[in-house]
């Protein structure tokens, strides 16, 4: 024997190791193989089975065995063409499934590329372990100066990595086209991943349906959402993403804005708070039922003890066509000042302060939404007794899967009335009566 399996690794001759390490990398070309079916189903749980569980144990192989990265080739070619395509429900080119397998806050799934990571994995932990090993191997004391010089070194490296990552992305990207370049683009400058880092669990309101998560998917990376109607039920115009996320008709465009209120109140009042309204009159109408204002929710004691906070929400398609030309800070600048000039003054006269909420279809939130966010993360965290960075990280979470579910809503709801066949009233019961 020159070879054997040793703490999940290998020790051994290469050649008895590359014959091991091929084993078991097409072990899991068939767990791929067997989940892709699921993805079919619920791509939401198969997405978080594969990056929370599955390719976990490459990685860490990759860590513990220096294997030769080409090894790997058939894993990658199985997740490329059997997994992300059952997981998008349609086909995907290659340069996207270069971007889909790269870490989330550079634009991908966080699908861990098997061939690319494998020699980094492997370096950077043995460079984070190598005093640690050596102490073990020479009987002597570990010393701590050392080991912690040896971390922050293995910390630095990883810097550069995620640095080059950021630059091929943008290189990456060159390869698409100007519209999806630029959507794709606001992903990777604003946190706006949080959504995809989230395990669904009952009772925890992250689960989303099969067309909630695709849909969620295709407005990331500006594809068309599959599957979607030729025309408007309501006008019979085309229907077109553009047309679904900005048609009124059917109140689906105001919903996603309600989702959104009514969410924030309901964390408010996890939070602990009591004095919590939804749509706070500002100013009262007039005789003619004009002129009034009134706030998408409001709150005693947010900002400052015992004072009123208001807040009004704007979720916006910054994609339409008639917006491409700006950037999307000078978007929400636009609608912030617009919000500020409308509310600031009535809300002053009121005693209260006022917060103008922001944010993209796409689940991209400005800076002052963050701030909010941040600020309730403070809130949250002593009421739960929770570390604060997870808490903030719960509520961007819960705030963008609102988001998006609503937007999916404005892409597959109705935008008709339903009228049921029953009787409404005793009108027609004589009618009934003579015709039984």
């Amino acid at each position: 024997m020159t070879g054997h399996r040793f703490l999940g690794g290998f020790i051994g001759s290469s050649e008895d190791k590359l014959k091991w390490l091929k084993e078991r990398v097409q072990g899991w070309v068939q767990s791929v193989k067997k989940l892709s079916p699921a993805a079919q189903q619920q791509p939401q749980a198969a997405y978080v089975a594969f990056t929370r569980c599955l390719q976990n144990e490459w990685t860490f192989i990759q860590r513990v065995v220096d294997g030769d990265a080409d090894s790997f080739s058939p894993l990658k070619q199985t997740i490329i063409d059997d997994f992300l395509p059952n997981l998008f429900g349609s086909p995907i080119q290659r340069h996207e499934g270069d971007l889909f397998c790269r870490p989330s806050r550079h634009g991908g799934l966080g699908v861990s590329d098997p061939i690319r990571n494998a020699t980094s994995n492997f370096n950077l932990s043995r460079e984070a372990t190598k005093i640690l090993s050596s102490a073990l191997k020479s009987g002597e004391s570990l010393d701590l100066n050392d080991y912690d010089g040896a971390i922050r070194s293995v910390k630095n490296k990883k810097q550069d990595i995620d640095k080059f990552w950021k630059e091929d992305t943008l290189a990456l990207l060159d390869s698409f086209s100007e519209v999806r370049k630029r959507s794709i683009l606001r992903k990777v400058d604003y946190q706006c991943s949080g959504w995809l880092s989230v395990i669904p669990i009952e009772g925890n309101e992250f689960d989303m349906s099969p067309d909630e998560f695709r849909d969620s998917l295709a407005l990331r990376y500006g594809r068309t959402p599959i599957k979607m109607p030729d025309t408007c039920d309501a006008d019979g115009s085309v229907f077109d993403l553009n047309h679904a996320l900005n048609c009124p008709k059917g109140g689906l465009v105001y919903g996603r804005h309600n989702e959104t209120r009514d969410l924030n109140c309901n964390l408010l009042e996890l939070a602990g708070f009591k004095q919590v309204c939804s749509e706070p009159v500002i100013v009262e109408t007039d005789k003619d039922g004009n002129n009034g204002l009134r706030a998408d929710w409001g709150v005693r004691g947010f900002w400052e003890p015992q004072k009123q906070a208001l807040f009004d929400v704007c979720i916006l398609n910054a994609d339409s066509p008639s917006l491409e030309h700006l950037s999307l800070q000078n978007l929400f600048n636009q609608r912030k000042n617009k919000k500020i000039s409308t509310y600031s003054k009535a809300a002053n006269a009121r005693r209260a302060t006022f917060h103008p909420i922001l944010a993209t279809c796409n689940a991209v939130f400005d800076k002052d939404a963050e701030i909010y966010i941040k600020r309730m993360g403070v809130h949250l965290s002593k009421k739960w007794k929770m570390q604060y960075s997870k808490t903030v990280g719960f509520i961007r979470a819960r705030m963008q899967t609102c988001i998006l579910r609503s937007v999916s809503l404005c892409i597959r709801g109705s935008r008709t009335k339903w009228r049921g066949a029953g009787v409404e009233d005793g009108a027609a019961l004589p009618y009934i009566d003579r015709h039984t």
